[in-house]
Protein backbone atom coordinates (compact mmCIF):
# COMPACT_ATOMS: atom_id res chain seq x y z
CA UNK A 1 0.00 0.00 0.00
CA UNK A 2 0.91 3.97 -0.31
CA UNK A 3 1.87 5.12 3.15
CA UNK A 4 -0.08 7.83 4.57
CA UNK A 5 1.00 11.37 3.48
CA UNK A 6 3.99 10.01 1.09
CA UNK A 7 4.03 12.36 -2.44
CA UNK A 8 4.48 9.79 -4.87
CA UNK A 9 7.38 10.18 -7.75
CA UNK A 10 6.12 10.67 -11.40
CA UNK A 11 7.31 7.23 -12.38
CA UNK A 12 5.52 5.80 -9.15
CA UNK A 13 1.95 7.03 -9.99
CA UNK A 14 2.48 6.53 -13.55
CA UNK A 15 3.87 2.08 -12.48
CA UNK A 16 -0.04 1.93 -10.74
CA UNK A 17 -3.14 1.63 -12.28
CA UNK A 18 -5.75 4.18 -12.81
CA UNK A 19 -9.25 3.81 -11.24
CA UNK A 20 -11.85 5.02 -12.76
CA UNK A 21 -15.75 5.30 -11.54
CA UNK A 22 -19.11 6.75 -12.60
CA UNK A 23 -22.42 6.51 -13.93
CA UNK A 24 -22.72 5.08 -17.60
CA UNK A 25 -26.29 5.15 -18.18
CA UNK A 26 -29.60 6.09 -16.42
CA UNK A 27 -33.33 5.18 -17.41
CA UNK A 28 -33.78 8.10 -20.04
CA UNK A 29 -34.98 8.87 -23.77
CA UNK A 30 -32.57 10.26 -25.61
CA UNK A 31 -33.08 13.44 -28.10
CA UNK A 32 -34.07 11.01 -30.80
CA UNK A 33 -36.75 9.44 -28.79
CA UNK A 34 -34.93 6.35 -28.03
CA UNK A 35 -36.17 5.18 -24.75
CA UNK A 36 -34.21 3.12 -22.07
CA UNK A 37 -36.41 1.41 -19.37
CA UNK A 38 -35.00 0.35 -16.23
CA UNK A 39 -35.78 -3.54 -17.01
CA UNK A 40 -33.30 -2.73 -20.18
CA UNK A 41 -30.76 -1.31 -18.33
CA UNK A 42 -30.90 -3.97 -15.43
CA UNK A 43 -30.27 -6.66 -17.62
CA UNK A 44 -27.46 -5.34 -19.79
CA UNK A 45 -25.62 -4.23 -16.82
CA UNK A 46 -23.92 -7.59 -15.97
CA UNK A 47 -22.63 -7.44 -19.65
CA UNK A 48 -20.27 -4.28 -19.35
CA UNK A 49 -18.19 -5.97 -17.07
CA UNK A 50 -14.26 -6.91 -18.38
CA UNK A 51 -14.86 -4.85 -21.36
CA UNK A 52 -11.71 -3.22 -22.59
CA UNK A 53 -11.74 0.74 -23.00
CA UNK A 54 -10.60 1.53 -26.03
CA UNK A 55 -8.51 5.05 -27.00
CA UNK A 56 -10.58 4.74 -30.74
CA UNK A 57 -12.84 3.63 -32.72
CA UNK A 58 -10.58 0.95 -34.49
CA UNK A 59 -10.99 -2.04 -31.80
CA UNK A 60 -7.78 -2.96 -32.37
CA UNK A 61 -5.44 -4.69 -29.39
CA UNK A 62 -3.15 -1.48 -29.69
CA UNK A 63 -6.21 0.48 -29.09
CA UNK A 64 -6.83 -1.01 -25.54
CA UNK A 65 -6.19 1.17 -22.92
CA UNK A 66 -7.95 -0.61 -20.32
CA UNK A 67 -10.55 -2.61 -19.15
CA UNK A 68 -14.00 -2.17 -17.08
CA UNK A 69 -13.82 -4.38 -13.58
CA UNK A 70 -16.51 -6.58 -12.16
CA UNK A 71 -17.51 -3.46 -10.36
CA UNK A 72 -20.25 -2.53 -13.41
CA UNK A 73 -23.82 -2.88 -11.88
CA UNK A 74 -27.38 -1.54 -11.60
CA UNK A 75 -28.50 0.97 -8.87
CA UNK A 76 -32.30 0.29 -8.65
CA UNK A 77 -32.88 3.38 -6.05
CA UNK A 78 -31.33 5.58 -8.78
CA UNK A 79 -32.43 3.64 -11.81
CA UNK A 80 -28.82 3.62 -13.45
CA UNK A 81 -25.72 1.25 -14.41
CA UNK A 82 -22.52 2.30 -12.15
CA UNK A 83 -19.45 1.41 -13.51
CA UNK A 84 -15.62 1.26 -12.80
CA UNK A 85 -12.91 0.75 -14.68
CA UNK A 86 -8.98 0.32 -14.99
CA UNK A 87 -6.68 2.35 -17.22
CA UNK A 88 -3.32 0.36 -17.66
CA UNK A 89 -1.87 1.91 -20.65
CA UNK A 90 1.16 4.20 -19.87
CA UNK A 91 0.66 6.98 -22.59
CA UNK A 92 -3.14 7.18 -21.76
CA UNK A 93 -2.12 7.41 -17.77
CA UNK A 94 0.85 10.00 -19.06
CA UNK A 95 -2.20 12.32 -20.45
CA UNK A 96 -4.50 12.20 -18.13
CA UNK A 97 -1.56 12.69 -14.92
CA UNK A 98 -0.85 16.15 -17.45
CA UNK A 99 -4.07 16.83 -18.22
CA UNK A 100 -4.03 16.14 -21.66
CA UNK A 101 -7.04 14.05 -21.30
CA UNK A 102 -9.44 15.72 -18.76
CA UNK A 103 -12.52 14.57 -17.62
CA UNK A 104 -14.52 15.28 -20.50
CA UNK A 105 -12.45 13.62 -22.98
CA UNK A 106 -12.31 10.40 -19.99
CA UNK A 107 -15.66 10.50 -20.62
CA UNK A 108 -15.86 11.12 -24.59
CA UNK A 109 -13.75 7.67 -24.37
CA UNK A 110 -15.32 5.53 -22.54
CA UNK A 111 -18.59 6.26 -24.29
CA UNK A 112 -17.15 5.12 -27.85
CA UNK A 113 -15.93 2.43 -25.82
CA UNK A 114 -18.40 0.66 -24.06
CA UNK A 115 -21.95 1.89 -25.67
CA UNK A 116 -22.43 4.61 -27.69
CA UNK A 117 -25.02 6.07 -26.05
CA UNK A 118 -24.08 6.07 -22.37
CA UNK A 119 -24.07 9.36 -20.33
CA UNK A 120 -20.74 9.08 -18.06
CA UNK A 121 -20.38 11.12 -15.31
CA UNK A 122 -16.81 10.48 -13.58
CA UNK A 123 -16.87 10.78 -9.60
Amino acid sequence: GIEEGKTLSLEETLSKDFTIRGIEISETTTRNGHKFVADELEKSAQSLRGKPILKDHKNSVDSIVGRTTNNVNWDKASKNIKFEGVIKDRRAKEMIFDGLINKSSLLNLIKRTLMPWLVLNIF
